[in-house]
């Protein structure tokens, strides 16, 4: 089935990924050729950035009905069921939260109704929720190289672009929107311009922002992406023009260490005494 309300669809149509739920039947008949083979559960990956809690749970609800089905008709225990994941943050205007105590309240409801078949089962519950866990645990800090005026437009080049965060370049989206974005540290008094904000890259998909109101910047500026700790730089095209990997820094509120190039420690360190 389609999954709803989800920003990136993995199945529903036909898909590169898994099984088709039409064929599942015929290769679990073939079990009894592979010894060696143990089915346990299903893992169900439907699709990702969902925002509506009442979807969420409709869609596990489908994965349920499947999973089920699947059981009584091998007779085998359903011992495991991974839901995937979907759980989205609010990445542009107009987004909001997920309520965490709707969907705790509709998973309640769906787990009661299916009480019975998970005990007799010894059924495990796995819910794959990476993107709603890292996500706002990272940040992108970039560097103004120059500013740029060109035929009524302003940009802003700086040193690590859709290499470095693909995502806020937009890629692998079909509509294009803006990540947040904010400039570290400036004087309250700072007027504000619209830029687009552009990597260093020769390709015209280097673009980490288009058409943002952010205050006036010069070079030598750090502008910061928040919300990167879930396809960040892991997911980007790191090896691209073989620009050096930027440092990576973990750090709380008592200290911070740098992994990475040591050629980025002191670039890095000028932004955490601004931090």
């Amino acid at each position: 089935f389609e999954s709803i309300g989800a920003r990136i669809k993995m199945g529903g149509a036909s898909k590169q990924f898994g099984i088709d739920e039409e064929l599942v039947q015929s290769i679990l008949n073939k079990l009894n050729e592979y010894n060696h083979i143990d089915v346990v559960g299903i893992q169900v990956y439907m699709g990702t950035q969902i925002l509506d809690e009442n979807r969420i749970v409709e869609n596990s609800r489908k994965i349920l009905e499947v999973a089920k089905k699947i059981a009584d008709l091998n007779k085998f225990a359903m011992k495991f069921i991974d839901f995937g994941g979907g759980f989205g943050i609010p990445y542009f205007k107009g987004e909001k939260y997920l309520d965490m105590h709707i969907l705790s309240k509709g998973f309640q409801q769906l787990f009661d109704e299916y009480k019975s078949f998970f005990i007799s089962n010894h059924t495990k519950i796995a819910v794959e929720s990476g993107r709603y866990i890292m996500a706002e645990s990272g940040y992108f800090m970039t560097r103004v190289l120059y500013k740029k005026k060109s035929r009524g437009k302003t940009f802003l080049i700086v040193d690590g672009g859709s290499n470095f965060h693909s995502a806020a370049a937009g890629i692998g989206r079909f509509v294009r929107n803006n990540f947040p974005v904010d400039v570290l540290k400036v004087e309250d008094y700072r007027n504000t311009e619209f830029v687009d904000i552009v990597g260093p890259l020769c390709t015209s998909t280097d673009i980490l922002a288009q058409n943002v109101e952010i205050p006036i910047c010069k070079e030598g500026d750090i502008i910061v992406f928040p919300k990167s700790g879930a396809y960040g730089l892991s997911a980007s095209m790191t090896g691209f023009l073989s620009h050096p990997r930027p440092a990576e820094v973990l750090f709380n509120e008592k200290s911070y260490h740098i992994v990475g190039e040591k050629g980025n420690r002191d670039d890095f360190t000028r932004g955490q005494k601004q931090l």
